[in-house]
């Protein structure tokens, strides 16, 4: 059995850089990017990060020894890992951020539209007759995708 893998084989690998999936929300977003790269025939393959910064240049040889079609990133709060994303675009690697971003680099996101949802919200409240309404925060509204203007 041979374990040369061609061109066109290694570029269907896609790797997606997550915290730990101990909450649904983050555990959703995996399954909906899993779902979405099997529809696309790419083989999604999750790498877990830890509490701390990853170690930068075994995660690059490892990403070029794959010759990853591209990066899907999870990006961690408060910047964790913004040298490791510049140095992967520095390096012409195609990178999407999903669910938030970093506004020093230049890469595609997808992110939940939290004004709209919130404007839809509170209609909805307001209708039901509720006068008093209240906004939780979390510490993740530092994330430009959660930030509120």
């Amino acid at each position: 059995m041979s374990t040369h893998k061609t061109r066109s084989m290694v570029q269907t690998q896609l790797p997606l850089f997550v915290a730990l999936c101990s909450h649904s929300y983050i555990y959703n977003v995996l399954m909906g990017a899993a779902r979405v790269a099997a529809e696309q025939g790419y083989n999604l393959n999750v790498i877990g990060l830890h509490d701390n910064v990853m170690d930068n240049e075994s995660t690059m040889r490892q990403i070029k020894a794959l010759d990853v079609a591209g990066v899907l990133t999870y990006p961690r709060p408060p910047k964790k890992d913004l040298t490791f994303y510049q140095q992967l675009q520095n390096q012409g690697i195609t990178m999407v951020m999903v669910d938030r971003y970093y506004e020093e680099i230049d890469a595609d996101y997808v992110v939940f539209d939290e004004e709209v949802t919130s404007y839809e919200m509170t209609r909805y409240l307001i209708a039901r007759g509720h006068e008093r309404i209240a906004l939780m925060t979390h510490y993740e509204v530092e994330a430009p995708s959660m930030a509120i203007p």
